[in-house]
């Protein structure tokens, strides 16, 4: 059985809740400037902001566990109320960055 969702009127809606509403308004009511930068400035931001899209791209990988492995992280990940494919990302990611280290 579907809920029933509350409908939202996004198109003439100002905020979405109070702290949106605090913060649209303290930066309206600023007198903060943006200081121009160069091209080059420009370019180098624009570079780095591609390369970060780029990482966050996600490419499909196959991957053999044992049948009691994947049981017991589609468990964990059901405890932590996230997808077990989620968590086998996270806990990879954690570990290639040093987050996370053999005991």
């Amino acid at each position: 059985m579907k809920k029933n969702k509350p409908k939202v009127d996004f198109d003439n809606m100002k905020y979405f809740d109070d702290e949106e509403r605090d913060l649209i308004e303290s930066i309206e009511n600023s007198n903060v400037e943006a200081k121009p930068i160069s091209k080059a400035e420009k370019k180098k931001w624009q570079a780095i902001a591609a390369y970060s899209i780029e990482q966050r791209k996600k490419q499909a990988l196959s991957l053999r566990l044992g049948k009691g492995d994947i049981s017991l992280v589609k468990e964990e990940a059901a405890r932590k109320g996230l997808p077990y494919q989620t968590l086998i990302a996270s806990i990879v990611h954690q570990y290639v960055t040093g987050e996370l280290t053999a005991k």
